[in-house]
């Protein structure tokens, strides 16, 4: 089967293909008109399922560099999913590696953290978790979908240093 059929659904495919084999007889074969051949006729079913499946690619959040953080630092990633027309999903988000009580955080070198949290929404009202039909994004596949990441980074208090965190995206069906 060639490859980039990006438009297939799920499903299960067949086709039945009828073959005709002409053979000689005798040592006279005229191959064009096909005299002095016989034939023998066949049949050859082949098959093929599509199952759900797809390609996730995140790019990065990256909220860049600051001072004191007096105002609110907004800002979004993309992510790029390849998936099976007309299946369903669910994209959730992991709490990332220094998630603690309600809040998603960023670790520095020195163990110290800046909060920040991830919507759905650009208005940041709704927050992108890992509870499916609560706080994940729910839709059909269309083949190629985009979705955006909005991220937030609350005005705080925080020392000095280089802050990062990592943060699963979990796509189901």
């Amino acid at each position: 089967m060639p490859g980039k059929q990006e438009t297939v659904t799920t499903g299960s495919y067949s086709a039945t293909v009828t073959m005709t084999l002409a053979y000689a007889d005798g040592e006279t074969v005229d191959c064009d008109s096909q005299s002095g051949t016989t034939s023998a006729t066949g049949t050859l079913t082949v098959s093929a399922s599509v199952d759900a499946n797809c390609l996730v690619d995140a790019s990065d959040l990256s909220f860049g560099e600051t001072g004191v953080i007096s105002e609110p630092i907004e800002l979004s990633a993309d992510i790029s999913i390849t998936y099976t027309p007309g299946a369903s999903y669910s994209v959730a988000m992991g709490d990332g590696l220094y998630y603690s009580g309600s809040s998603r955080r960023m670790e520095s070198d020195s163990g110290d953290y800046v909060t920040y949290g991830l919507y759905q929404d650009s208005s940041r009202s709704t927050e992108w978790g890992n509870t499916t039909s609560v706080d994940t994004v729910d839709g059909i596949a269309t083949g190629d979908d985009d979705l955006v990441v909005y991220g937030l980074v609350p005005a705080q208090s925080a020392t000095a240093g280089d802050y990062s965190d990592t943060v699963t995206v979990v796509f189901s069906d």
